[in-house]
């Protein structure tokens, strides 16, 4: 999934209509998921308890390495979000 992909996935579970995520869109698009704990970590806190779970199972089995959500990257963490939500596309 390419960075645009993803930041447009992140956008629309944030609730924010990007309409046909035309080229005009994209460049006023301001919302930092990918780099910020400021941006994804309230996405995240929006989630239902299930997919905060699934969040928690994904992190701490990704790479067979214990993850604590503390220890995330900002873009482990939009990863995890995906994939617990089932928007991650290979």
């Amino acid at each position: 999934m390419n960075l645009e992909e993803q930041i447009k996935a992140l956008a629309e579970l944030d609730g924010i209509c990007l309409g046909e995520w035309l080229p005009e869109n994209r460049k006023h698009f301001k919302t930092p998921y990918l780099t910020s704990y400021d941006a994804i970590i309230p996405l995240i806190q929006k989630q239902s308890y299930g997919i905060v779970a699934n969040i928690h199972d994904i992190l701490c089995t990704t790479n067979d390495t214990k993850y604590f959500l503390r220890n995330c990257s900002p873009t482990q963490l939009c990863e995890a979000l995906l994939r617990a939500t089932g928007k991650w596309k290979e």
